[in-house]
């Protein structure tokens, strides 16, 4: 029998973890706004949450200690990490000073891992957590870019802006496409036009294939295909046209776009400054591709190597995952590749729970091969948590139409 103390206990420590894992999940608006504002009230607000952010980090670990709710792959996770980081240290010392720069970001997103494996918290209740503070920060992100669109410093913070948009622009897209609710189908394509026109074109690719997948997933229709096709046949026929009426647009809005820019220049996939990180970081890779440079390695050699102007880490997750691990990279790759295949093969009738994992599998790891570091990445642990929740699941789904 649940006695009234035992209910608001457990009613607590459900507040507590879906607390930290909303916070982990929303982390780059958190960081962005952070960045953004310099003092006043809205700071202190800030501040606060990150204060409650650290205070559900221990006290989360905490709760998985005294339920005992860590399953052999959380162990084998934590096992994991402990000896790398031993390893990394004992034979790559140089590279403490980078861990140190991402060590909390790191544990946090490590928690965040743990608690989608402890199934303390029901997916569905985190779904419904998830949609209430997408819809706040969706309206804070259009209010934001329109106050603030114009001001240097958000010139400067556009990929900050894009990263902490496009999780909350991804959600809203896959419960409104999913389910067919106007506020939330609205308001995802606001933000995904918005990030079209003050983001970087990472979060715009990324999320247009998100789209096509969400599509693709709920109606199962070869039209949609004949339909991008014909798409695809416009822009190749009327490329100028096209063009030109965006540019008309923008230009009225008096908007400045990356992405607008590099689609009029015919550079929108063309490689930048970045390319330099891959090339050079490669070249490391031949000096030690069996075990890698250590944790880390990658951000070690950009700045021995003088180029952190572009880039502080590489901005490519499986380059960074070599060029850490050696060999022992390209498994892990392998390994959440794998995961992703196996929850398709499960999963792929049922749109619903296959487009809630596309919308962590193309913000996250899509993401990855072309910006952030997998460090610092809180989705891409929450992704894995889900994929082995799923794939380790008896579940009995029905097909929806």
């Amino acid at each position: 029998m649940i006695t009234v103390r035992d209910f608001k206990l457990n009613l607590l420590f459900t507040i507590i973890l879906l607390s930290a894992l909303v916070i982990q999940c929303f982390s780059f608006s958190l960081s962005f706004y952070d960045d953004l504002v310099d003092g006043g009230p809205i700071q202190i607000f800030l501040n606060y949450i990150y204060a409650f952010r650290d205070f559900c980090l221990f006290s989360s670990l905490g709760i998985l200690l005294l339920y005992r709710a860590f399953p052999k792959d959380s162990i084998i996770l934590i096992s994991f990490v402990l000896i790398i980081l031993l390893l990394s240290f004992a034979v790559h010392p140089e590279n403490i000073k980078y861990f140190q720069q991402v060590q909390t970001q790191f544990i946090l997103c490590i928690d965040a891992y743990l608690i989608i494996r402890s199934n303390l918290v029901k997916i569905e209740l985190l779904k419904k957590v998830l949609r209430m503070f997408c819809y706040g920060l969706s309206i804070l992100a259009i209010f934001t870019f329109f106050s603030q669109q114009s001001t240097l410093l958000f010139m400067e913070k556009y990929m900050d802006y894009s990263n902490a948009v496009s999780i909350v622009s991804a959600l809203l897209l896959y419960f409104g496409l999913n389910e067919c609710k106007k506020i939330d189908t609205v308001l995802g394509f606001i933000t995904y036009i918005i990030l079209f026109v003050a983001g970087g074109r990472g979060s715009f690719v990324t999320l247009t294939l998100l789209i096509v997948c969400l599509l693709w997933l709920k109606y199962n229709d070869k039209r949609l295909i004949y339909m991008a096709f014909s798409i695809c046949i416009v822009l190749l026929i009327f490329p100028n046209l096209i063009l030109d009426i965006i540019l008309g647009i923008s230009s009225s809005l008096d908007f400045e776009s990356r992405t607008i820019e590099r689609l009029l220049s015919g550079d929108l996939l063309r490689g930048n400054d970045r390319y330099q990180l891959y090339s050079y970081l490669l070249g490391k890779i031949e000096d030690d591709y069996f075990l890698g440079g250590g944790i880390c390695a990658d951000r070690h050699y950009l700045n021995i190597g003088h180029l952190t102007d572009n880039g502080y880490y590489a901005h490519n997750i499986v380059i960074e995952l070599i060029t850490d691990f050696g060999i022992f990279g390209i498994f892990l790759t392998i390994f959440i590749i794998r995961n992703i295949y196996i929850f398709i093969k499960k999963y792929h009738k049922n749109s619903e729970i296959c487009g809630f994992i596309m919308v962590y599998f193309i913000v996250s790891f899509v993401q990855l091969f072309f910006s952030r570091s997998w460090l610092t990445e809180p989705n891409l642990f929450i992704l894995m948590g889900l994929l082995i929740y799923y794939n380790n699941k008896n579940y009995e789904y029905q097909t929806k139409s």
